[in-house]
């Protein structure tokens, strides 16, 4: 009797620094200097007011060119948790197990 098992797993992740993932210096400036205007301002996600600097986002458009605003944390977070998700669907290599099982027997008679 012989049994092979051949098992093959491949997952795929990447991790970015803050300044690939559009957060870099350039961003903080941006966003201490524009932390004045937050409260009062409306969430550019949910449209209601936001009433403390404390959980919010400098929000930025889907290709990091420019703001969008203030956001919620919550709402920010969301927002891109949606988008990541929509991609994944779509394009990132998944998980992939792959199991052969062989099994041969000899009778001699």
């Amino acid at each position: 009797m012989t049994t092979t098992v051949t098992k093959t797993t491949t997952k795929t992740t990447t991790k970015s620094s803050t300044t690939a993932r559009g957060y870099g210096w350039e961003h903080q400036k941006a966003r201490k200097a524009a932390l004045v205007w937050a409260v009062g301002s409306d969430c550019t996600r949910c449209g209601e007011k936001i009433e403390s600097t404390k959980g919010i986002h400098y929000d930025h458009n889907d290709d990091r060119t420019g703001y969008l605003g203030w956001a919620h944390a919550y709402c920010n977070c969301k927002a891109g948790s949606d988008k990541a998700h929509r991609i994944r669907r779509t394009t990132v290599t998944k998980t992939t197990t792959t199991t052969t099982i062989t099994t041969t027997i000899t009778e001699e008679i």
